[in-house]
């Protein structure tokens, strides 16, 4: 859900559900494709998630459904969370997450500084990582996909120099709504991410 290219509305084409359209690829992961975008009704640059396989077990679908249940209030206390603002099941492109389009990723930006942060930048980074960890953690989830990779910069404005953290589509809860309690630690559950290449 990074940057989207100066490309004008017209280059612009698949309408999803009749209101936001895709320009350009942005990146590709295990849930299918992310695109950046336009809302066409008010003309905000967006993100979009895609996956075209249409599963039931659609690691898209089970994203979907973590934001309905934990992160549908986007607000002061979770500052941290790209905004959700449709998803669905579209007939010709699959299943759906249409985003807010935010910044580079850490692992991009740690790249363009030379594979190399100051001392102070490193600090920045470490106290918004522990904020987000903590926000994550008060919704009762666990993300259980740490890596650069999925934190990015705010995408403009004041959010530009804050960090997001993205891909809930292997986060788990840990606190069993019904009784309000910590879901009970499992012994010799199995080790949980994506791997990295380098």
């Amino acid at each position: 859900m990074s940057e989207i290219d100066e490309r004008p509305p017209q280059e612009c084409q698949s309408l999803v559900s009749d209101r936001y359209t895709i320009c350009s690829e942005i990146g590709k992961g295990s849930y299918g494709i992310c695109y950046a975008g336009l809302d066409v009704s008010t003309g905000q640059k967006i993100a979009i998630k895609v996956d075209p396989k249409k599963t039931k077990s659609s690691s898209l679908l089970y994203e979907i459904k973590i934001y309905r249940q934990y992160l549908k209030r986007i607000d002061a206390h979770t500052p941290h969370i790209p905004a959700l603002f449709w998803a669905g099941t579209d007939p010709r492109m699959g299943h759906v997450m249409v985003m807010e389009l935010m910044g580079p990723n850490l692992d991009k930006l740690f790249e363009y500084c030379h594979r190399k942060f100051t001392l102070k930048t490193i600090l920045m980074i470490a106290v918004q990582v522990v904020d987000i960890m903590e926000s994550v953690h008060r919704l009762g989830l666990i993300h259980q996909d740490i890596k650069p990779e999925n934190f990015l910069m705010g995408g403009a404005g004041s959010r530009a120099k804050r960090i997001h953290i993205i891909d809930f589509g292997l986060a788990k809860p840990f606190i069993d709504r019904r009784t309000d309690r910590h879901i009970e630690f499992q012994v010799g559950a199995g080790m949980t991410g994506t791997p990295r290449d380098h």
